[in-house]
C-alpha cells in the first residue's frame, strides 16, 4: 500500500477522529476538576458531575447530527428540514440537559445557563459537521483518483489496442508489394526494401513513446507516400505543404490509416488524374491535418462526418481517447475528390 492511500486510510478512519474529539472534550470539561486537586490535594467528584452531564447531552445532538440529520436530509439536498431539525433537536436536547443536571446535583439551571448550553449545542454541531464534510471529502478524492487510474489504465489499453492494429495491416500491404516486384525481378524491390527498413526502424525504435516529434511523423508518412508511388507504379502528383514548429508532439502514427486509406480507397480506384495534396501546420498551440485526394467517381459518396472505413474510423476512436475536448474531425466527400481535415486545440497541453 502506497503512502498516499495509507494516509487517506487513516484520515478516513471514523473511529480515529471520533476518539480525538471526545478525548478533547474530556480534557476540556474535567480541567477543573484536577486544577481543584492540584490545588487542595482532594477529589471532589462533585464536579466532575456537570462534565458528565454536558457530556451526554452533548454526545446526544453530535450523533443525531452525524449519523441522522447529515445523512438523511443534508445528502439529500433537504436543507430548510435539516435546519428545522437542527432547532428542534438543540431545544429539545437543551431542556433534557436541564432535567439530567437537576436530577444529578439537585440544583435548577437558570434560563441563561440553558441558553448558554444551547450555544456550545451549536458550536459541537458546526465543530462536528466540519469534521464530517471534511472526511467524506476524503473519501470522495480517494475514490476519484482510484477511478481516474482506472480510466487511464482503460484509455492506455485502448490507445495500445488501436495503434497495433496500424502495424500489422501496413506491413501486409508492404510486404505483398515486396514479393510482387521480386517475382517480376523489379529493380524497384531494392528501393522498396530500404524505404521499409526506415519505416520499421521508426515504427520499431520512436514509437514506443506516446508522443513523437511531428517532423518525425512526418518525415514517416512521406517515406510512406513515396513507397506507395514505387508499389502502384504510377504517376501520382503529390504536394506538401508542411509548416510546423520544431517542439510539436504527436501520437505515432496517427495519421497513417489516412494515407493508407487514400491509396486503397482513393488512388486505387483508378481515377484519370491520380493526386494527393497534404497539408500539416501548427500555428503556436494549434495543429491543423488537411488530407485530399483524388478517388473513382464510380464510390458512393458518404455524408460529411460519417464514420466510414475502418482505418478513419481507428483515427476517430484515437483522437477522441487522446483529445476528448480539444479536437474536430470532418471528412468531405464528393463526386472526383476525399477530404479529411482535422484540428486539434491545445496540442502541447494535452500532450503534458
Amino acid at each position: 500500500m502506497s503512502f498516499k492511500s495509507r494516509a487517506i486510510r487513516i484520515l478516513t478512519s471514523l473511529t480515529l477522529w471520533h476518539i480525538l474529539f471526545w478525548l478533547f472534550f474530556c480534557f476540556l470539561f474535567t480541567l477543573q476538576f484536577f486544577q481543584t486537586y492540584l490545588q487542595t490535594g482532594v477529589f471532589e467528584f462533585n464536579k466532575l458531575i456537570p462534565g458528565i452531564a454536558y457530556g451526554v447531552n452533548l454526545a446526544l445532538i453530535v450523533y443525531l447530527n452525524y449519523f441522522v440529520f447529515i445523512p438523511r436530509l443534508v445528502a439529500k439536498k433537504m436543507i430548510w428540514q435539516y435546519f428545522l431539525a437542527l432547532l428542534i433537536s438543540f431545544i429539545v436536547v437543551a431542556i433534557l440537559f436541564a432535567i439530567t443536571f437537576y436530577g444529578l446535583t439537585g440544583i435548577s439551571l437558570s434560563k441563561l445557563n440553558v441558553l448558554s448550553f444551547i450555544a456550545l449545542e451549536i458550536v459541537y454541531v458546526i465543530i462536528t459537521s466540519f469534521f464530517k464534510f471534511f472526511k467524506e471529502w476524503v473519501e470522495h478524492q480517494g475514490l476519484q483518483l482510484k477511478i481516474m487510474d482506472i480510466e487511464k489504465q482503460k484509455v492506455e489499453a485502448e490507445l495500445h489496442a488501436l495503434k497495433s492494429q496500424l502495424n500489422p495491416h501496413f506491413l501486409f500491404n508492404v510486404l505483398n508489394s515486396i514479393y510482387s516486384h521480386s517475382l517480376l525481378k523489379s529493380d524497384t524491390a531494392p528501393s522498396i526494401v530500404l524505404k521499409l527498413s526506415e519505416l520499421m526502424s521508426y515504427i520499431l525504435y520512436d514509437c514506443k513513446t506516446e508522443t513523437v516529434p511531428l517532423q518525425k511523423e512526418v518525415e514517416f508518412i512521406k517515406n510512406y507516400i513515396e513507397l506507395e508511388k514505387i508499389r502502384l507504379e504510377e504517376y501520382i502528383d503529390v504536394t506538401f505543404s508542411i509548416k510546423i514548429a520544431n517542439q510539436a508532439l504527436v501520437p505515432p502514427l496517427l495519421f497513417v490509416p489516412l494515407i493508407e486509406n487514400a491509396f486503397k480507397h482513393g488512388i486505387g480506384s483508378h481515377p484519370k488524374n491520380k493526386y494527393i495534396s497534404l497539408t500539416i501546420e501548427t500555428h503556436e498551440d494549434t495543429f491543423y491535418f488537411n488530407l485530399r485526394n483524388s478517388k473513382g467517381g464510380s464510390l458512393k459518396p458518404i455524408k460529411n462526418n460519417t464514420k466510414g472505413g475502418i482505418g478513419i474510423e481507428n483515427v476517430r476512436k484515437r483522437l477522441k481517447l487522446l483529445y476528448p475536448e480539444g479536437h474536430e474531425m470532418v471528412l468531405i466527400n464528393k463526386e472526383g475528390s476525399f477530404e479529411v481535415e482535422i484540428i486539434i486545440n491545445n496540442l502541447n497541453k494535452n500532450n503534458s
